[in-house]
């Protein structure tokens, strides 16, 4: 069975752009992310949102990485958004915190 890979923060920052990057460390840092599990090849959480009481994550992988992200928040189409950035975030510092 295939396990969701480790990534760092140069994983994630590769992964999308500087400005939601550095608006995601925002939120890792403020510890927005929570309700974090793991659902087979996926991670799913929720973030504190500035327009919504929260939104909720999803970022599957495959063998090669990340296979693709979403989030409903308004700039979250395609999933490299700062919620998901943050999740991506919190993955990287501490994956034992993610419930199965």
């Amino acid at each position: 069975m295939t396990s969701i890979p480790h990534l760092t923060k140069a994983d994630v920052r590769r992964w999308t752009d500087d400005v939601y990057f550095q608006r995601g460390q925002k939120y890792f840092e403020q510890g927005l992310i929570y309700d974090q599990r793991m659902q087979g090849m996926a991670l799913k959480s929720k973030c504190s949102g500035s327009q919504a009481p929260f939104y909720r994550q999803e970022i599957l992988f495959d063998n090669k990485g990340i296979k693709s992200a979403d989030c409903p928040c308004p700039v979250g189409d395609g999933g490299k958004c700062k919620h998901a950035v943050a999740l991506l975030l919190k993955w990287a510092d501490d994956p034992d915190s993610f419930k199965e």
